[in-house]
């Protein structure tokens, strides 16, 4: 028994730690499935992009601005509001942001906005006040907890130096009322800008944009936190049989030790009373007298038993008379019963059987006197059944005729809805044809800016090759200055009948030349001359270059005219992309409100699972009060089959009579 109990304290110690443990992981498994579920249900880009970057195919990105630190709850709201670039993806370079938005023209996932922190790490120098804020109020960038250092510096890019208020009033006292103005947004996401507009607020504010704690998981951890709390949960059964078994075999053994108490108390006091009268026994033999017989009585006793002895052999005798008496009665008895041969026998028998009937007859008349009092009673009853009856048949025809009213305004009213439904029906397919124009309009246009990135990214690098080609130039230009400069030293050096003989031989050229032959060498002799000992100037310059500019210009002029401008494109994207935005609006506020019902819904579906707890185990405790008050003695338990989701599997109900064991 001593054993059993200690057994059994050490296995309610290993319950009750089972029992933290399979509540810790529970809660962790909750929270991984339902972080894994929300990383399921992000947007396709953000997925592929995480995807990618997690197999090593994207190098240097970090991943979504919003994922990227935490902030308190209160302040989802604020910061979801005021921080629009919550969903650009922060990436190390500008090479890795263009690999980036390669990955995701190629795989068409729509369109991105980066974060390069090369480019932005000069904000870093900006994050610091210095000055205090108004009413000292915090900063948003303030309140955020980045994963990591470097991060702080794209959330400042991404906020700068937004307040958050309390209130509007506050807001406005902060934002508008001050010597310099604010950036301000309130805890219900109500924005007031620098330039004073005012945004946000109302019924459906944006929200979920950060999380409140850094709580990520891999689906491998998600599978290891559900194992481990399917491992926890089986041993906690396990141990939980045990306890049962080791309770019901210390109860029994208990039971039986208080029955060999009873026993061993039953048999003490047995003995004590036996003592007691041995006791008074050897008193009372020490008190009594032993009788001595005389001569006279012995002798007396002698002759009786010489009597009895002669005695016996006549008792002997008398039995065996007794025994032929009672044969000879027996024979008499069978003569006298044949004296009436077969007619006393029939007779007798039909005595018997008339008897029998009469019996019969008796036992009839008196269960027909039973049914026919049952009988009146229950005709008793069935009169009272059947005035019952009609006024119930009354109730129903007035209840039936009320039925018969709700039915028909029911009828109506489900014909209206139908009608109303019918409507909505037709609405709802011309909606979804004009969202399939819509979209076809939103692919055409997206493919046409594509085809712009593409030539934007052309002309870029066009440029570079241009830039890269200029400073070829002005390499070469350097160059051939330094040349120029050699040359005109050179010139200076030559000596003076050199030059003579080669203005006579310039002249004889001349002679046998045409007239603007001539003129065109003069001036190129003038020009050549002046060149080898000073620069020419701008008008100098145009006369060399203007020939070949009004070729180029006259060029350009004709490629000019033999383009074919689509000119009403222009209008068409302007009215297709006031339309997207349109639509693009309409479907935000249908998603804030799917993103609000599937809140609610989740608020409901945790106030429904507290409250059910809390039933639960008021129940399960007065099931058990009840059940051992009923069974003096008894227990009764409410198990959950799944303690993860209690409205999957139901539950257990085990019952233990007294002194039995437990059934479910």
């Amino acid at each position: 028994v001593v054993e059993a109990k200690d057994r059994l304290e050490k296995v309610v110690a290993q319950m009750e730690e089972l029992t933290k443990q399979v509540t810790s992981t529970r809660s962790k498994a909750e929270e991984a499935r339902q972080e894994a579920e929300k990383e399921i249900n992000r947007g396709r880009l953000i997925r592929a992009v995480y995807e990618q970057s997690q197999a090593g195919k994207l190098k240097g990105v970090h991943g979504r601005l919003g994922d990227l630190g935490t902030i308190p709850k209160e302040y989802d709201v604020a910061v979801s509001t005021a921080c629009g670039m919550l969903d650009a993806i922060v990436v190390d370079s500008t090479e890795d942001g263009q690999a980036l938005i390669e990955f995701i023209r190629r795989e068409d996932l729509g369109r991105a906005t980066c974060i390069c922190l090369e480019k932005i790490g000069h904000q870093a120098s900006r994050m610091e006040l210095t000055s205090d804020t108004p009413e000292s109020a915090p900063r948003l960038v303030d309140l955020i907890k980045p994963a990591k250092p470097e991060y702080k510096v794209a959330f400042f890019f991404a906020l700068q130096n937004t307040l958050v208020a309390e209130d509007l009033e506050q807001a406005t006292r902060i934002g508008l009322q001050s010597r310099t103005r604010w950036r301000v947004v309130t805890l219900q996401g109500q924005l007031i800008d620098t330039s004073g507009t005012m945004s946000g607020g109302g019924n459906q504010v944006a929200r979920g944009g950060m999380r409140a704690a850094a709580c990520q998981y891999s689906p491998e951890e998600v599978k290891g936190l559900m194992e481990a709390y399917e491992k926890a949960n089986s041993q906690l059964g396990a141990i939980r049989h045990e306890r049962r078994a080791l309770e019901e075999a210390l109860q029994l053994t208990e039971k039986e030790i208080a029955e060999y108490d009873l026993r061993e108390q039953k048999s003490t006091m047995d003995v004590q009373s036996l003592q007691k009268q041995l006791e008074a026994y050897d008193a009372r033999l020490k008190t009594m007298k032993v009788p001595t017989l005389d001569n006279k009585d012995k002798s007396k006793l002698k002759e009786l038993d010489k009597l009895i002895n002669s005695r016996k052999d006549e008792l002997e005798e008398i039995q065996e008379q007794h025994k032929s008496v009672e044969e000879e009665v027996r024979d008499l008895h069978n003569q006298i019963m044949n004296i009436g041969g077969e007619e006393l026998r029939l007779a007798k028998a039909k005595v018997e059987e008339a008897t029998k009937k009469a019996e019969d007859m008796r036992r009839q008349i008196k269960k027909a006197i039973l049914d026919a009092d049952n009988m009146v009673k229950n005709s008793k009853k069935a009169e009272v059944n059947a005035k019952k009856a009609t006024e119930e048949r009354a109730a129903a025809e007035k209840t039936l005729v009320k039925l018969k009213a709700e039915h028909a305004a029911l009828d109506d009213k489900a014909e209206l809805v139908l009608n109303s439904y019918n409507q909505l029906k037709e609405t709802m397919a011309e909606k979804d044809v004009m969202l399939g124009e819509l979209k076809q309009k939103r692919d055409k246009i997206i493919a046409e800016a594509s085809a712009a990135k593409s030539q934007e990214v052309d002309l870029v690098n066009e440029m570079e090759e241009k830039q890269r080609t200029l400073k070829d130039l002005y390499g070469r230009i350097t160059a051939w200055a330094n040349k120029l400069k050699e040359a005109r030293q050179e010139y200076q050096q030559l000596p003076l009948d050199f030059l003579d003989e080669l203005r006579s031989t310039q002249a004889a050229i001349a002679a046998d030349e045409t007239e603007a032959v001539v003129e065109a060498n003069d001036m190129g002799q003038q020009l050549a001359r002046r060149a080898i000992h000073k620069d020419l100037s701008e008008r100098e310059l145009e006369q060399v270059v203007r020939a070949d500019c009004d070729a180029r210009m006259l060029q350009l002029e004709a490629n000019v005219k033999n383009l074919k401008p689509n000119l009403s494109s222009i209008d068409e994207f302007k009215r297709a992309d006031v339309e997207h935005r349109a639509k693009l609006a309409d479907y935000e506020e249908v998603h804030g409100q799917r993103e609000e019902s599937r809140r609610k819904l989740e608020q409901m579906r945790q106030q429904r699972l507290e409250e059910f707890m809390d039933g639960f185990s008021v129940i399960s405790m007065k099931l058990k009060e009840m059940y051992q008050m009923i069974t003096l003695g008894g227990d009764a338990e409410l198990e959950l089959v799944d303690t993860l989701d209690p409205f999957s599997e139901g539950i257990n109900f085990s019952v233990r009579p007294p002194k039995k064991s437990w059934k479910q």
